[in-house]
């Protein structure tokens, strides 16, 4: 698991996770006036008990999470296993379950070692074409570096074993907020609003534009979205 500090501030500290073939590139607003740390590259099987043991290792008593897509189902499965560290939690594009036949086709596809047509795939339905388009010459090269076939599959049947939000249905909406493109084809909007509808659960919601990736990733960019 790969953690860093990007911010220092007052107060509790803020998590970032990153998602399913994504890294720290992926969060566009980050918060210059707390303490802020991303972990990406991580085994989201063990990303409970590494995140347990490091905020041990930090003297991290409580913290704030932003879960991206994959990523929020790990934070929801760590602050499930561990309450005494969590805070708010933003669910930043998370589906609330992923069919088994979308997630057959991605192993179908890493079977064959069709790594760069899958996230190539995948890159372009998660981004506007204009922020694709940026995507392609700038970083895609090194994304489809990052992130071997063994690593998106064992992502992949995580999503498989975990990637619902059942977990939800045991913490507090005060302690939720959900965060979702109006253009998402990954997680589509529609599908999060029924969730929550037919669960019940009355927590902070917020719409914003874009697709699954909001936007261009550029690590430099600072705002205040969270």
């Amino acid at each position: 698991m790969r953690s860093r500090w990007v911010s220092s501030g007052e107060g509790i500290p803020l998590v970032m996770v990153a998602g399913w073939a994504t890294d720290y590139q992926v969060f566009l607003d980050i918060p210059t006036d707390r303490k802020v740390m991303i972990i990406d590259q991580y085994d989201p099987f063990l990303f409970p008990q590494f995140l347990a043991q490091l905020f041990e290792s930090e003297g991290i008593l409580t913290a704030d999470f932003i879960g991206f897509s994959m990523g929020g189902y790990a934070v929801l499965q760590f602050c499930n296993a561990y309450p005494q560290f969590c805070g708010k939690i933003t669910l930043l594009g998370v589906r609330p379950v992923y069919p088994a036949s979308e997630l057959r086709f991605f192993l179908k596809a890493l079977a064959k070692g069709d790594v760069v047509s899958l996230l190539t795939g995948f890159y372009q339905a998660a981004m506007s074409k204009l922020a694709y388009d940026i995507f392609e010459k700038t970083l895609l090269p090194e994304y489809l570096l990052a992130f071997s076939g063994d690593d998106l599959e064992r992502g992949i049947r995580y999503l498989s074993e975990f990637g619902n939000l059942n977990l939800v249905e045991k913490l507090p909406a005060s302690q939720l907020r959900f965060v979702h493109g109006r253009d998402d084809k990954i997680a589509p909007i529609v599908e999060i609003e029924a969730f929550l509808k037919e669960k019940s659960i009355f927590c902070e919601f917020l719409c914003v534009e874009g697709g699954h990736i909001r936007d261009y990733p550029v690590p430099s960019r600072k705002g205040n979205f969270f």
